[in-house]
């Protein structure tokens, strides 16, 4: 068997996630695509983030003032891109760090128009568990691993952290970001910082997988 069809755990068994995905198969060398993250469960991944300068006043500039709702919880908050340029640059730097990853092929996309910000108050607490994609979209691509649209959320500055449907929390150091499935529940584990972390979508080019509007439960 080449080295290209051997299963994650032995292409990258150096790697904190080996263990967390053993069912998950690289198509072919040089093939980025997200039956990386094919394993149901937990269905996540954590890489290293965009390699671009960051820098807190930068980083805070290119989110307009945030809004909060039930859904996101107290004390956090939903912040859009200061303006589609800005939205474009960090789409770019979002799929870039994706393409190091294996996780984005020439037929997934990160849409400027999903790219937006999170950050935490002191009075955040644990988020609801929810699903980033709609169970109906997630449906679709079950039996098509290689399409299922994936959520990304980069920290550029600081640590945060998410909990699972098991109770298990999930830190994000600064510098990384985690990845997952479209059917990965989850939610926002409590306040660690007040910086921002930028969060976006990933999904199948020309299948009308629309954006989310909401997070979803189950």
């Amino acid at each position: 068997m080449s080295t290209s069809c051997l299963p994650l755990v032995y292409l990258f068994a150096d790697r904190m996630f080996t263990s967390r995905l053993p069912h998950a198969y690289l198509l072919s060398r040089g093939c980025y695509r997200s039956d990386t993250l094919a394993a149901h469960r937990p269905g996540y991944i954590i890489v290293d983030g965009p390699s671009c300068s960051t820098e807190p006043r930068a980083v805070a500039g290119w989110f307009k003032g945030g809004k909060t709702s039930k859904a996101l919880g107290d004390g956090r908050y939903l912040c859009d891109p200061v303006d589609n340029g800005t939205a474009l640059m960090l789409a770019e730097h979002i799929k870039d760090a994706l393409r190091g990853a294996d996780l984005l092929g020439d037929d997934m996309e990160v849409p400027v128009e999903g790219v937006h910000a999170l950050y935490d108050t002191a009075a955040s607490a644990a988020q609801m568990l929810h699903y980033d994609w709609p169970e109906k979209v997630a449906a679709c691509f079950l039996e098509d691993d290689v399409q299922m649209p994936l959520s990304a959320i980069w920290a550029p500055l600081a640590p945060f952290a998410l909990q699972t449907a098991t109770g298990e929390k999930i830190t994000v150091n600064k510098g990384k970001m985690i990845v997952f499935r479209a059917d990965f529940e989850h939610g926002g584990w409590g306040y660690m910082s007040s910086v921002h972390r930028v969060h976006a979508y990933v999904r199948p080019k020309g299948q009308g997988v629309r954006l989310p509007k909401a997070v979803y439960t189950r």
